[in-house]
């Protein structure tokens, strides 16, 4: 399931996806994105982080997303959200494993985000240290899994 194909590989993994858009909004709300920010995603998979970034003020919008997404199937249905939506984002779309990201300065990104593909990373240890190249100092890291969503007040 790292890089689902078509056929019924693809559309389970397509649906799994659909059931993670609310723990995806959820999540990309508690970003706090902001114009200054540099917002990558890691698996971004058909969309729903740029549908919800989408929704927000211009003054939410980051000034780059990067959309990290090695499935070919994914990519296409990337294209078509990012083609159906209200506005226009600046959206990079790149399908090369994030083990290593040249298309990302040293400390650029202010914020990267991940949903359900911590146990794709593998292995582990090389790709946090390409995410800790990219990242800036105090940049912020989100990976999330669908386990239910996590009060405000937890911290």
């Amino acid at each position: 399931m790292r890089s689902p194909t078509n056929g019924l590989r693809g559309w389970l993994a397509m649906k799994i996806m659909e059931t993670n858009a609310l723990s995806t909004r959820e999540a990309i709300r508690r970003l706090k994105l902001s114009q200054q920010d540099v917002f990558v995603e890691l698996g971004t998979g058909h969309g729903d982080s740029v549908r919800k970034i989408a929704e927000m003020d211009y003054a939410a919008i980051p000034k780059r997303i990067v959309c990290v997404e090695i499935s070919n199937k994914f990519r296409t249905e990337l294209r078509k959200t990012i083609a159906e939506l209200p506005k226009e984002l600046p959206i990079e779309i790149h399908g090369k494993d994030c083990i290593e990201m040249p298309y990302l300065d040293d400390c650029s990104t202010t914020k990267l985000f991940g949903m359900n593909l911590l146990y794709f990373l593998n292995p582990l240890p090389e790709y946090l240290k390409e995410i800790n190249r990219v990242l800036v100092h105090r940049g912020e890291v989100v990976f999330g899994c669908k386990f239910g969503v996590i009060p405000e007040n937890f911290m």
